[in-house]
């Protein structure tokens, strides 16, 4: 008997169709899913297309925001380091070591000798006058040559800052130097320290010797001179003008 439907009994009759076999089936799913893929896949497209320009390029900086302020590290440069300006560099008259008071040479002729506006040199009680108050760092050079290499003497040289009107800072801190025998090798030493000082502030430095056998002088060490090699000096830079309310005294 034929499976075929009889169109002969009723032609207005509604067809019905007949069962879908598998492999019908199956092709149906295959383009179901091939539609839905190119589906997903052209959504991503063009939503890639629509992002990108508002994404930036790899290395750029986004722009900011309407009405917000961004600050970059680079754009702040630092400032550049102050330096401590010279206003003052006197060298020593002296020779032989003794105790006592340190002369200074101070005119503008004498190479290495400086003086800025508003400092000047007390010839009479071997001082240095600061006429402005302000915040100082003074230093100290000590050089020392070995005139009697064959001299068994030994014994310590200092030289300590005294200033007028006294501040006890200002001596807390000696610079001092050994002297060894049977050496050949000048000596040196070196002492920096900061200073508040007001208006018409005087230093001076004082010079001691001390020897085991207890004299005031040393005749195999003498100061070196600046005509041959670096002399003793005193240094004075001027690190800012701020001046402490109260006055700094003893």
């Amino acid at each position: 008997m034929s499976s075929r439907p009889d169109f002969s009994a009723d032609p207005e009759a509604p067809w019905t169709s007949a069962p879908l076999s598998p492999a019908c089936r199956l092709l149906r799913w295959g383009l179901g899913a091939a539609a839905l893929l190119v589906a997903v896949a052209g959504g991503a497209a063009i939503g890639t297309w629509v992002v990108a320009p508002y994404l930036a390029a790899p290395g750029a900086s986004p722009a900011p925001s309407r009405g917000l302020h961004r600050s970059s590290a680079s754009s702040v440069q630092p400032g550049p380091t102050e330096e401590p300006e010279l206003t003052a560099r006197l060298l020593a008259r002296n020779v032989t070591l003794g105790n006592g008071t340190l002369s200074w040479y101070s005119h503008q002729g004498i190479a290495g000798v400086h003086l800025s506006p508003g400092l000047t040199y007390d010839e009479h009680r071997q001082e240095l006058v600061v006429a402005k108050a302000g915040h100082y760092q003074v230093c100290l050079h000590l050089e020392l040559s070995h005139v009697l290499p064959t001299s068994r003497d030994s014994g310590k040289v200092s030289l300590a800052l005294h200033l007028e009107p006294p501040q006890a800072e200002a001596t807390a801190h000696p610079l001092a130097v050994d002297l060894s025998p049977y050496s050949s090798l000048p000596v040196q030493g070196s002492r920096c320290q900061p200073l508040q000082m007001a208006d018409l502030q005087r230093l001076s430095v004082h010079l001691s010797v001390y020897l085991p056998t207890g004299g005031s002088k040393h005749q195999a060490w003498q100061l070196a001179q600046p005509a041959t090699q670096p002399a003793t000096k005193l240094e004075l830079f001027r690190l800012s003008a701020d001046v402490p309310d109260r006055r700094l005294s003893t």
